[in-house]
């Protein structure tokens, strides 16, 4: 598989010229979780990111951030689905751990074969880079965004 997400979802900032390095690598898209609402309001959480040099990418972040107690994704998803009835594709990772823990039996078992859930959704465990595709197909619909990702902690020149 070629890939053509970058994910980087524990920084603490991005400045915009990620986008023209992501770009002229040949990446499509962008995906991480800070800053958080709390440090950054942005057009929403799938938007275009504008480069200074007009490059382009499509980026997402990871509302839910990337982990969940283990035993806990199907909590996790519930929760989710009852905060965002109409938010098609969505995007919610999961998984035990800090910084990239995957999942458990017991999470997997839980989380994806037990009825219950808080309404009905087709739930597809997949790859950024399919995510990244459906969202690019409303591409045009997304709103730009012309600035970095960095509200703390700016480094010096």
């Amino acid at each position: 598989m070629d890939v053509k997400t970058a994910a980087n979802l524990d920084p603490f900032g991005h400045t915009r010229g990620l986008v023209q390095i992501l770009a002229k690598s040949g990446y499509h898209s962008y995906l991480f979780c800070r800053p958080d609402r709390s440090f950054a309001v942005l057009p929403g959480d799938d938007f275009r990111w504008i480069g200074y040099d007009g490059s382009e990418v499509l980026a997402s972040r990871a509302e839910a951030h990337y982990n969940s107690r283990g035993g806990g994704a199907r909590a996790k998803v519930e929760d989710w689905l009852r905060a965002h009835p109409d938010r098609t594709p969505s995007l919610l990772l999961w998984g035990i751990g800090n910084h990239g823990g995957g999942a458990s039996e017991r999470t997997w078992t839980t989380s994806t074969n037990e009825g219950g859930r808080a309404r009905r959704a087709d739930i597809v465990h997949s790859t950024a880079e399919a995510y990244f595709e459906e969202v690019g197909r409303e591409r045009g619909r997304l709103s730009p965004l012309r600035r970095g990702l960095n509200p703390w902690a700016v480094g010096w020149l």
